[in-house]
């Protein structure tokens, strides 16, 4: 028997190691890590996620008359967190106050009239 291999008590068990229980001698520098074992059955495939909305997740609103107050109307079903505003000729545009007056509708507020156009998501 190696030397790493320290006896306690013999068993019946036949599955047993050499039918003996035995401890790893500590300092040995033995690698436990065996070879992997097969790979199991899958699982059961859990239950069905609740329904999506099925609705747009962005809306883009042209604003053709110049204005100071945007009100738009996206029916988006949520407030949203993205909106980028850029003026006629494309640039973008920072400084406009949002209030949201539902979850389909909101108010963008400027300190000067442009036209432009507002990506809402």
């Amino acid at each position: 028997m190696p030397s790493w291999i320290t006896p306690l008590t013999k068993t019946e068990d036949p599955t047993t190691f050499n039918n003996y229980v035995v401890e790893v001698v500590k300092g040995a520098g033995i690698d436990l890590q065996g070879p992997a074992g097969e790979k199991g059955v899958p699982g059961a495939t859990g239950p069905q996620g609740p329904a999506g909305s099925g609705g747009a997740s962005s809306y883009v609103w042209n604003q053709a008359i110049p204005a100071t107050v945007w009100d738009i109307t996206h029916n988006l079903g949520f407030y949203p967190a993205g909106i980028i505003v850029e003026d006629s000729g494309g640039a973008v545009i920072a400084g406009g106050d949002i209030d949201y007056i539902s979850v389909n509708e909101l108010t963008i507020t400027f300190a000067n009239a442009f036209g432009g156009t507002a990506y809402i998501s």
